[in-house]
């Protein structure tokens, strides 16, 4: 169904003035992510190049001077240019639209979603790892040297005035 779709919009899109182009295609049920995220990033940033000719208000052969026809173009092209991002903006909400109800995008979402719960577990588990490294290292660093503690605090003791 969205296939039909793109191709009709590029149909509709190509001013008679340009070659044809193509939009990325939709894909199946399982195209590489790159496939998908490129067909939404294209509709998604969609900008017509449509004439909008239908947007006219004024015809500006019916003009009676030069002066008021130039007043006439410039209005007719703001219409035109409203038309064309009112165009665009359907487009774009459509693929939206989709976007939202696309499985492969929830999919990749999930995974995504999947992995990145993955990393901050490994990262935790490297943090605690490193501690308790740390920790280890400190005792052991403790232990050894325990004695030479206890004789320092003799030394101490033997130099204070005990009598």
């Amino acid at each position: 169904m969205y296939v039909q779709i793109d191709s009709v919009v590029s149909l509709v899109q190509t001013p008679p003035t340009e070659k044809h182009y193509s939009p990325p295609e939709f894909g199946d049920a399982l195209p590489p992510w790159a496939t998908v995220s490129g067909f939404y990033q294209f509709w998604t940033g969609f900008v017509s190049r449509r004439l909008c000719a239908w947007a006219d208000k004024w015809n500006p052969a019916q003009a009676p001077s030069r002066i008021e026809r130039r007043l006439m173009e410039k209005e007719n092209k703001r219409f035109r240019e409203t038309a064309r991002k009112e165009y665009s903006i359907g487009i774009r909400r459509l693929a939206e639209h989709i976007r939202k109800r696309d499985p492969r995008v929830a999919k990749h979402r999930t995974e995504q979603a999947r992995a990145a719960a993955e990393a901050a577990a490994r990262q935790q588990a490297e943090a605690r790892a490193r501690e308790e490294k740390k920790r280890a290292e400190q005792e052991a660093y403790r232990k050894a040297h325990a004695h030479e503690f206890e004789v320092s605090c003799f030394i101490r003791y033997l130099h204070t005035d005990v009598l």
